[in-house]
């Protein structure tokens, strides 16, 4: 099967792979070859957590990579192919590396900053609770079938100095219980609750934030090539930015 992340014939017809491969040129150009890795680590030991270069390195291009996972789904891969979009695709693409991150146990602080990065990345379209409302609406399996494309897409493209973070080839159900943790996770540092561990959320929301950077860059990049057009204005304006003159130029 063809994935694709968006499909309208004679606006844009771009396939998963497409997205995913440009999307990963970008950030390894603008981002890791200019060590915005290296700035993360260091505002993540700041908050006492300790990573590699490459863990946080393969954090940013995981973030990228399965920040449109979501529209593999079934009922958002129907809606896509016959020319819809794909709303409420960001709260899916969160819920299946939620599941999959609490099934191997690798829930840190570096990998739930990368979740919430996800969950936000449509945030300048649209607001949380309605992204929340639309992925209710279309809830519903990722399949084998497109697990194993998206791995492949993955081994094709990744960094050969990186581990490729690919998914168990097995059909993953998506229930209202996985969605509804998601939830509870997300309004622990949207909503940065004061109880518990406040460091701990301000490290979380600290790490979504600057992944959201090379994410939202690399995903109009993506679509920008897919089209043959310029990036829009704004990409430029926020490249340019004071948190891109700490960062990336």
């Amino acid at each position: 099967m063809t994935l694709y992340a968006f499909k309208k014939p004679g606006e844009r017809v771009e396939t998963l792979e497409e997205h995913i491969k440009n999307g990963i040129h970008f950030i390894n150009n603008c981002y890791i070859a200019k060590n915005y890795h290296f700035y993360i680590k260091n505002r993540l030991q700041s908050f006492g957590h300790h990573y590699s270069n490459d863990m946080v390195a393969n954090s940013i291009l995981i973030a990228y990579a399965y920040h449109d996972i979501g529209k593999a789904c079934k009922s958002l891969q129907e809606k896509i192919r016959m020319g819809g979009g794909a709303p409420g695709h960001e709260i899916l693409s969160a819920t299946i590396l939620y599941k999959h991150f609490q099934e191997t146990k690798k829930l840190t602080p570096l990998n739930k900053g990368i979740i919430l990065a996800i969950s936000l990345h449509m945030g300048a379209l649209r607001k949380l609770n309605e992204s929340l409302r639309e992925a209710i609406k279309y809830l519903s399996p990722l399949s084998e079938e497109a697990i194993i494309e998206f791995n492949q897409i993955l081994d094709n493209y990744w960094p050969k100095n990186l581990p490729v973070p690919k998914l168990p080839e097995k059909n993953m159900n998506l229930t209202r219980r996985d969605l509804y943790l998601l939830i509870n996770e997300l309004g622990n540092h949207t909503l940065l609750r004061l109880v518990g561990d406040i460091v701990g959320k301000a490290a979380v929301i600290t790490v979504a934030y600057l992944l959201l950077h090379p994410v939202i860059t690399a995903d109009e990049y993506a679509v920008c090539k897919s089209q043959r057009k310029k990036p829009r204005s704004w990409v430029l304006e926020f490249l340019k930015s004071k948190c891109a003159a700490l960062t990336v130029l």
